[in-house]
């Protein structure tokens, strides 16, 4: 869900994820793809890491060279920051950061960790951006064919692994960062409320707008209306 800094915490994107917009993104799927996603789930927040300066506030991206993914929404992000989006695929990364091609990237802690990219990266953000989705999916006819219990076996079973997983990732941002701090020597800012709401006022409503010239206006005014009832339901 690339509507930057939608979602102020987990729990949050979680009832949006079991929400009746999550079940309208489910039908959308199943019409589009003939694939019926069973469940959504959690997979990191996504945040910035650069080799030039600590990112405190939005003008502290003015200049650098991020990459991205091949994603036109996110490039669209990380100019609006006055950064040049550069994308580049998953597998040379990496290598592009080693170079120095790009001075940067977002990605979520455990990525960073795992992927190597702590070693070749000096400061972390942690300013979760972006709520990174997965989405567990099956093939209609084959899950069609399946006797009704046995569907009910596989929808719980994949309920189960999404919210296993949401309650892994919450804990592995943390974790992976204290990797990077403690392993690595990576400078990690975690952003304020105060920092990240900055950085919304600058990145919302460029993305908002592109996302609206590709889905249309009811998607979004939904999501944003489901967000809203989330945050009434979980903090009054």
């Amino acid at each position: 869900m690339v509507d930057p800094h939608l979602f102020e915490s987990a729990p949050i994107a979680w009832q949006v994820m079991n929400s009746d917009f999550a079940d309208n993104m489910r039908d959308d799927i199943l019409d589009k793809t003939g694939m019926r996603a069973l469940a959504f789930s959690q997979n990191g927040f996504r945040s910035f890491t650069n080799n030039v300066r600590p990112i405190i506030n939005p003008e502290d991206l003015s200049g650098l060279k991020i990459r991205t993914m091949e994603s036109p929404v996110f490039m669209e992000l990380v100019n609006s920051l006055g950064a040049t989006a550069t994308p580049i695929s998953g597998a040379e990364v990496l290598m592009s950061l080693r170079q120095g091609v790009v001075d940067g990237q977002e990605n979520p802690p455990a990525v960073v960790y795992g992927g190597g990219l702590g070693e070749v990266q000096k400061y972390y953000t942690l300013d979760e951006h972006v709520f990174g989705l997965h989405v567990i999916i099956a093939d209609e006819k084959w899950f069609s064919g399946l006797t009704p219990s046995n569907q009910q076996i596989i929808t719980d079973a994949a309920n189960l692994m999404a919210w296993t997983e949401n309650l892994q990732k919450t804990e592995g941002d943390w974790r992976f960062s204290e990797k990077l701090q403690d392993e690595l020597g990576m400078e990690i800012h975690v952003s304020t409320p105060e920092e990240k709401a900055a950085f919304k006022e600058i990145t919302q409503a460029p993305v908002e707008a592109f996302i609206r010239t590709k889905v249309g206006d009811a998607p979004v005014d939904e999501l944003l209306a489901t967000v809203e009832e989330a945050k009434v339901k979980l903090y009054d």
